[in-house]
């Protein structure tokens, strides 16, 4: 009498490979860095199938975004099966769209922030990345020089506003 091998249901002629990656929690405060990081990561453990990076991504959503971009979801969903298209593309494409804060949201972002204990480099940079028309038309903006006195303490604000 034959025995049958109780894993055999089990076997697959598909080679399979555990791959590790460690993307945080999705930011949605920084979704730009937050795929930045995940692009490492897939470089470090050498994926680049899109379904892959696809699912790694969607596995670090909370629940709040998982309901907030169920469309696109679904979408991708529909690409990854029927192994066509490219959804870790067309779901970074439209996070990132729907994460652009408009240009009044970047300005008032710049008004809001307050510096603490940070250095004015430190600053000067966080502003310049916030800053609605990028960093480089801020280097030349007048506005922006006046906003960024206007952040410094009282005590050394006048001194760089010379040295502008």
């Amino acid at each position: 009498m034959a025995t049958q091998n109780p894993d055999s249901a089990f076997e697959t002629t598909e080679p399979v490979m555990a791959v590790s990656v460690k993307i945080p929690r999705y930011n949605p405060r920084l979704p730009e860095s937050w795929f930045r990081s995940a692009e490492s990561q897939f470089r470090l453990a050498k994926i680049t199938t899109e379904s892959t990076k696809y699912h790694h991504v969607v596995r670090c959503l909370e629940v709040e975004e998982l309901d907030r971009f169920s469309s696109i979801i679904e979408a991708c969903d529909d690409e990854v099966d029927s192994s066509s298209g490219q959804p870790y593309t067309n779901f970074k494409n439209h996070v990132l769209k729907a994460s652009k804060k408009s240009y009044i949201e970047l300005f008032e972002d710049c008004i809001a922030y307050r510096m603490g204990d940070t250095q004015p480099t430190e600053t000067l940079n966080f502003l310049k990345k916030l800053w609605p028309d990028g960093a480089a038309s801020a280097e030349s903006s007048l506005a922006f020089r006046a906003l960024f006195i206007r952040k410094l303490p009282e005590s050394i604000g006048p001194n760089i506003a010379i040295s502008l």
